[in-house]
């Protein structure tokens, strides 16, 4: 599915950007065809810009730069601007749900729901603890419209919008074995985005409010351990999964190795970093920057099928 598809514009072939509008700035990243192949990576950057005219300017130099006009763009939502929900199918006839989910949502988001978009997507069909459900993902209106007009402003040609997870499903599927269940965890200093992936779909994710100043932190290691060990019981007991052949962490927790190791022992994994050198070895990354960017470079390995 093409997530929260408000857009009318038709997809064009000629290759894709994804960006990210963070709280800090912006990151960007584009390929010069819709990618299979990791060398068709245009660039990756990210830009402290927060007002619209800086972040227009900056954008426009970018567009004449690499040649970008018109190019397809799609929107990679950060976690604080969406909210991910897990909920019973209503009594309606399935091209019913979106509205009816908007009507559950209601009271669990923290806009008006007249400026609410809904989407769903349905969990993976070997899952049969969630045939009776939806995942349902709710965003803010006004601020994906203001953000597709800024981004045809500067002549570019804003056709989905993507969650966190489905980058972190997307570079799964390009660092490992699509086969493999992966079990990911999306480390930041205030939260950690637990993420089961297994054959390219998001089985459970689930966020957590303990992460990096956790693990620094001797008495509150407990807290994040005892988190991820919960979601690993529910992932194999109530899903009735095995358990996952791999574990990775995203860039974010690279300066951290020490604590990853005791984190990674703990739960019996040996772990890897999801590096995006890989994707790119003509173009070398400092963690700082693949931190910023790694969203963004999950989101030109999108697929139109999500």
């Amino acid at each position: 599915m093409s997530f929260l598809n408000f857009f009318t514009e038709k997809v064009k072939a000629q290759g894709i950007c994804s960006i990210e509008f963070r709280s800090d700035g912006y990151a960007i990243a584009c390929a010069s065809e819709p990618i299979s192949a990791r060398q068709n990576i245009l660039f990756c950057d990210f830009f402290p810009h927060r007002i619209d005219k800086q972040i227009k300017d900056s954008l426009n130099r970018l567009v004449e730069q690499y040649s970008l006009f018109d190019m397809d763009c799609n929107i990679v939502l950060p976690p604080d601007f969406y909210r991910l929900f897990l909920l019973k199918k209503p009594n309606v006839p399935e091209a019913e749900y979106k509205s009816a989910m908007r009507w559950q949502v209601k009271e669990m988001i923290e806009f008006p729901l007249e400026d609410a978009v809904v989407d769903i997507f349905y969990p993976a069909p070997e899952i049969k603890h969630y045939s009776h459900e939806l995942f349902v993902v709710v965003a803010q209106n006004s601020f994906l419209v203001t953000r597709a007009k800024l981004l045809k402003e500067c002549h570019l040609n804003p056709v989905s919008v993507d969650i966190r997870e489905f980058s972190i499903r997307n570079l799964v599927n390009v660092f490992g074995n699509p086969k493999e269940t992966t079990l990911v965890l999306d480390m930041h200093e205030k939260h950690c985005l637990i993420v089961f992936v297994k054959e390219e779909q998001v089985y459970f994710s689930r966020r957590v409010n303990a992460g990096l100043d956790s693990l620094r932190n001797t008495a509150n290691q407990s807290n994040l351990y005892l988190e991820i060990k919960r979601s690993l019981a529910y992932y194999q007991a109530e899903l009735k999964q095995l358990k996952p052949e791999k574990l990775l962490f995203t860039p974010k927790a690279q300066d951290n190795k020490l604590l990853l190791e005791n984190l990674a022992n703990e739960l019996e994994f040996h772990f890897e970093m999801m590096d995006l050198n890989l994707l790119d070895k003509q173009q070398k990354m400092p963690m700082e920057k693949q931190e910023k960017c790694f969203s963004v470079c999950g989101g030109i390995f999108r697929k139109e099928q999500q």
